[in-house]
C-alpha cells in the first residue's frame, strides 16, 4: 500500500520531461544549421517500451534505507498466497519508480558523453569528436524521446546501440512522427518540418463524444470575451458540469505552444467563472478546433528566411496604462528563427498579458517589455 509509505522512503518521483518550446526550437535551430551548411539532417522518434522496469534494481539507497514490501494475492497458490514479499526492484505504481528510471537515464547518457542543456535538462547534446559541427540532439518527455542529428556516420548508430543495449530493443521512427501528441511532418520537396496537434485533438474530440458535431470558422464568436447577457446564461455550472469544463480547460492549455491562433481564446477561458455562458463558449471553440486540427507551424530550410545563420529575432511592444482598474501596461513578444516575419519565420515562442508592474511613463514600459522578452 504505497499511501503508507514514510516520506523518507523516496525520493523526487518525477521522469525527465522537456517543453515543448525547447523541442520546438531544437527542430527549428537544427533545420536551420542545415540548410546553412548543406548537409542532412536527420529525425527520429522513439518510445523506451517498459522504461521503468527495465533492469532497474531498488537499491536501499533509493528507499532512504527501508525495507518495502508487498502483499500477494490472496488468490496465489501456496505458499505465496497473501504472503509478503521484499520488493528489490522497480515496478509500476512505486513511488521510488520513476526517480530510479530518471536517474539511471540521465547517467546513462552522461556515461556516454552527452551534455544536458542548462535551460532544459532533459534535452541532451553530443558533438561528433571528428568535426564539433555536427552534433546529435535528443530531448526527452519521461520515456519518448526525439532527436535531430546532422550527416554524420558515427553519432546516430553509437545513440542507437546505447539505447538498445540499456533499455533492450528500441524501433526508431526515422524521420520523427513527433512526441506528446505532436505530429512532425517533413516535406521531401523543400525539406520543411510542418508540427501540428491532430492526433491530440482527435483523440480529445472524440472523448468528449463531438465526432458528429459540425466544424466551426473562427475561435470567437461574438460576444466570447463579453459577460452574459440573459440569467439563463449567467446560470452557474452543477458540479458534473464544472468538472467537465476544468478538465477540457486543462487539455487545451496543452496547445498553446502550436495553435497561437486561438491562445487567447484558450487563456481566457481557463480564468473564465464557471457559469452556462462559458461552457458554450468552450464548445464552440472545439468546434473551431475539429475544423482546423492539422493547423500548426511549418519551420522553412531556405536560407534567404534567415540569412545570417541560426540567429533567435526577438519582437517586442507594449501599450502604456491600457488596463483601467490597475493602470498597468499591456506587453507582448514575439521570438523566431530568422527574422520576425508570420510568412517564413514561425514563433518560437510568444506572449501577450498584462504586466504585473506600473511603469510611469511609454518609455518605461517599452524597457519593462524588452527586459521581459530578453529574459
Amino acid at each position: 500500500d504505497g499511501s503508507t509509505q514514510p516520506t523518507t522512503s523516496y525520493l523526487n518521483t518525477y521522469a525527465g520531461t522537456s517543453s515543448p518550446a525547447s523541442r520546438i526550437m531544437v527542430l527549428a535551430a537544427a533545420l536551420a544549421d542545415s540548410a546553412h551548411r548543406k548537409v542532412p539532417l536527420i529525425t527520429a522518434s522513439f518510445d523506451l517500451e517498459a522504461a521503468f522496469l527495465n533492469k532497474n534494481p531498488l537499491p536501499r539507497s533509493s528507499t532512504g534505507g527501508h525495507q518495502l514490501l508487498a502483499r500477494l494475492p490472496n488468490e496465489l497458490p501456496n505458499p505465496y498466497g497473501g504472503a509478503l514479499a521484499e520488493i528489490t526492484g522497480a515496478m509500476y505504481g512505486l513511488k521510488q519508480s520513476n526517480h530510479i528510471y530518471d536517474q539511471n537515464l540521465i547517467k546513462t547518457l552522461t556515461n556516454a558523453g552527452y551534455k544536458s542543456c542548462p535551460s532544459n535538462p532533459y534535452t541532451f547534446i553530443k558533438r561528433c569528436p571528428t568535426n564539433k559541427a555536427n552534433y546529435l540532439i535528443v530531448s526527452f518527455h519521461v520515456d519518448d524521446g526525439e532527436l535531430v542529428c546532422t550527416a554524420n556516420t558515427t553519432l546516430l548508430p553509437e545513440f542507437q546501440k546505447l539505447i538498445n543495449d540499456r533499455y533492450g530493443l528500441t524501433k526508431f521512427h526515422t524521420p520523427s512522427q513527433g512526441i506528446c501528441g505532436i505530429k512532425l511532418t517533413t516535406n521531401t520537396t523543400n525539406n520543411s518540418m510542418h508540427l501540428d496537434y491532430s492526433p491530440y485533438i482527435q483523440k480529445m474530440l472524440t472523448r468528449i463524444g463531438m465526432d458528429n458535431v459540425p466544424a466551426a470558422l473562427s475561435p470567437s464568436r461574438k460576444g466570447f470575451f463579453n459577460l452574459p447577457t440573459t440569467p439563463e446564461l449567467a446560470r452557474p455550472l452543477t458540479l458534473p458540469e464544472s468538472t467537465k469544463f476544468n478538465r477540457i480547460n486543462g487539455e487545451l492549455i496543452f496547445l498553446l505552444p502550436l495553435r497561437h491562433d486561438c491562445k487567447k481564446e484558450i487563456t481566457w477561458l481557463c480564468k473564465a467563472p464557471l457559469i452556462a455562458d462559458n461552457l458554450e463558449k468552450q464548445l464552440h471553440l472545439l468546434r473551431y478546433l475539429k475544423g482546423t486540427p492539422t493547423w500548426g507551424p511549418t519551420f522553412s530550410s531556405n536560407t534567404t528566411d534567415f540569412p545570417n545563420g541560426v540567429e533567435i529575432h526577438s519582437a517586442s511592444d507594449s501599450a502604456h496604462n491600457v488596463h483601467p482598474t490597475t493602470s498597468r501596461s499591456h506587453s507582448a513578444y514575439t521570438l523566431t528563427i530568422g527574422r520576425p516575419n508570420a510568412e517564413t519565420s514561425p514563433f518560437l515562442s510568444h506572449s501577450s498579458s498584462e504586466k504585473s508592474c506600473i511603469p510611469l511613463s511609454p518609455t518605461e514600459a517599452e524597457y519593462v517589455t524588452l527586459s521581459t522578452t530578453s529574459k
